[in-house]
């Protein structure tokens, strides 16, 4: 088969058929007509079924892809029905490539028989494969069509995208207070955007996450592949296994259809990533893979690397290289051979205590290695392979943590979980300089990153080494983010040091809907705050006035970061809240008491430092501009 080194198939959209002119039957009146079956294939008069595998693809400039066209059950063959393949651009008017007249911007087309049926009316299938060829094609849309004669069979619809290199990102749909720091070049500059993750308990899907899917896709390029994630840390093998594989498959796919139902704008879900992780045994990996690629979904994995031995693994020549769900097994290799797998985001971290050519996780180094390794395994063929074997039709990314924070462990590039200082700009500096060589090998297709919501809000997770947007841009190449302003929000509990009910406070701004709850910097809770104590005074800045030498003391607050991100210098407070507690231990969102700060509908601009004084023993409350 041609290797397809570029962004390639997506997922299923409906099977056209119109009938087939000449196939069978004879006299005077109108030729018998094709069927359209209910499983998307197309039944001919002569009883013979077409099929195709894929009725989308996505592809890049100079690469191609195969889809497989399937002659069954019938006396028929691709050749002697007649089937023949021309490409337009979508909303042409005209029909095959050569009516265009604009033919040398137009992606290619071509039929290759790979098996034929024995005889005359065998069960053997007929194997050809639809090869899609995007040449020098413009970046755009365009429709692949299949005929027979003057009948339309099947259409594929391609997307040629700008790049050559696979530019995957996560998003966290429950992460939520960090979605609106993503900006739109962020989106813009990924061709692969992963949503994490579905709710396995059911078909429908929450009006929060459709909006979080329709804010990534008014960002998007043309061409951009989504993708709906399952699993992450949250599924165990309680919630998915064999048993539990087909209700999964339907529910996904079912939300799969409610999403592109309701996507404004043309951006659509087109396949399924198995994120699966607490060691979810091969079997099911297995049939979930077998499900979705029935639905004509594409499927992409995101198993850890791991060393099956425990040893070294030699680049060169990676027989101990698994996929793993948890532990030392290769639990993804059989949904690999088996053929249903599209991509392999592989994540090359988190997992530690080995080496690929002598170098740990935790180097820079460790990139290249890793990426030398995965194009090893990559075969024309994984019949009775004994070790991990890549299909050559899969495509190849090597996914890395944003930052330091992005990472569960200090068991990544950056040698950091974020809680430990590291130079961030440095080791993507690093990244940047190997992603060459790296693109260059074979069976490497691009770099996946976890995640947007990580990169574009790092202190989010405690990373204050990181700067937002760092990844997107070294990598991928987006824009930079617009620096977050000085800005220092000061809070003094002026009430008396006794105990009582009301002693400690917080106080809650109200911008544009959005309640924003300030106090005491404790990052072993939830929320990261607890009440401020009696005489207490504690200073919130955002990243940039956190980092200045000038202001020491002043601790990051993520909410002043998401409030003063996408550019924004100034916001008003409609409402200023204090709240009160009998503790530092009371639950924030559980005041004992509440008062409305008699300051209404204040502006606050950014470079400035204010400073908002409260007892909330008798509810008074003040502010003013420091300087």
């Amino acid at each position: 088969m041609t290797r397809r080194n570029g962004l390639s198939t997506l997922a299923a959209s409906a099977l056209l058929c119109v009938g087939l002119a000449g196939c069978g039957g004879g006299g005077g009146g109108a030729p018998p007509s094709a069927i359209a079956l209910p499983d998307g294939a197309t039944l001919l008069p002569n009883g013979t079924v077409v099929s195709l595998t894929r009725y989308a693809a996505q592809l890049s400039p100079g690469k191609t892809t195969d889809i497989g066209v399937l002659v069954d059950r019938g006396v028929g063959s691709a050749s002697n029905l007649g089937l023949a393949v021309g490409v337009e651009r979508a909303g042409a008017t005209g029909g095959a490539s050569g009516s265009n007249t604009t033919v040398s911007a137009l992606p290619t087309a071509r039929l290759v028989t790979s098996s034929v049926p024995s005889g005359s009316g065998s069960a053997t299938s007929s194997v050809t494969n639809l090869v899609i060829d995007a040449g020098q094609a413009s970046p755009g849309n365009y429709l692949a069509k299949l005929t027979s004669g003057n009948s339309l069979v099947g259409t594929v619809s391609v997307a040629v995208a700008p790049s050559a290199m696979i530019k995957a990102s996560y998003v966290q749909l429950d992460a939520s207070g960090s979605l609106g720091s993503i900006t739109a070049d962020g989106y813009a500059a990924s061709n692969m955007v992963v949503f994490a993750f579905a709710d396995l308990s059911g078909p429908s899907i929450s009006s929060a996450s459709l909006h979080a899917v329709q804010t990534a896709s008014n960002g998007e390029g043309a061409g951009t592949i989504n993708l709906l994630s399952i699993g992450g840390q949250y599924a165990t093998p309680a919630t998915i296994n064999a048993q539990t594989a087909n209700q999964i498959v339907a529910n996904v796919s079912a939300q799969i259809n409610l999403y592109n139902n309701q996507l404004q704008g043309g951006g659509t879900i087109s396949g399924v990533d198995l994120d699966l992780e607490n060691s979810i045994d091969s079997a099911t990996i297995e049939k979930l893979a077998y499900g979705f690629k029935s639905q004509g979904l594409i499927v992409s994995i995101a198993p850890q690397v791991i060393t099956t031995d425990g040893a070294n693994v030699d680049p060169n020549s990676p027989t101990n290289l698994g996929l793993s769900s948890g532990g030392n097994s290769n639990q993804y290799g059989a949904a690999l051979a088996a053929g249903d797998v599209d991509y392999v985001l592989a994540q090359t971290y988190n997992s530690g205590g080995w080496t690929v050519g002598g170098v740990q996780e935790n180097s820079p180094q460790f990139f290249s290695q890793i990426a030398k390794a995965l194009s090893n395994t990559v075969k024309g063929t994984c019949a009775g392979a004994a070790t991990l074997c890549i299909p050559e039709t899969v495509q190849v990314v090597v996914g890395e943590p944003s930052n330091g924070g992005a990472s569960g462990t200090a068991n990544n590039i950056f040698g950091s979980n974020g809680g430990v200082q590291y130079d961030q700009a440095a080791i993507l500096s690093q990244i940047q300089g190997a992603l060459p060589a790296a693109l260059a090998l074979p069976n490497i297709d691009g770099v996946m990153q976890w995640s947007l919501n990580n990169d574009y809000m790092p202190n989010g997770w405690g990373d204050t080494n990181a700067t937002p947007g760092a990844f997107t841009s070294a990598i991928f190449g987006a824009p930079a983010p617009a620096a977050l302003p000085y800005f220092i929000l000061q809070l003094s509990n002026t009430g008396p040091n006794v105990p009582g009910p009301l002693a400690y406070g917080t106080v809650t701004l109200v911008v544009n809907g959005q309640y924003w709850v300030f106090g005491t910097n404790a990052p072993w809770t939830t929320a990261g705050i607890v009440p401020v104590a009696p005489l207490e005074i504690q200073q919130w800045g955002t990243l940039t006035s956190s980092k200045n030498p000038a202001t020491p003391g002043v601790v990051d607050s993520d909410n002043l970061d998401r409030i003063f991100s996408n550019g924004a210098t100034s916001f008003t407070a409609t409402q200023i809240l204090v709240n009160g507690y009998p503790s530092r231990d009371a639950d924030i969102g559980q005041p004992a008491r509440q008062w409305v700060c008699s300051v209404a509908n204040y502006p606050f601009a950014a470079n400035h430092s204010y400073n908002v004084m409260f007892n909330p023993t008798n509810g008074a409350c003040d502010l003013k501009q420091v300087n």
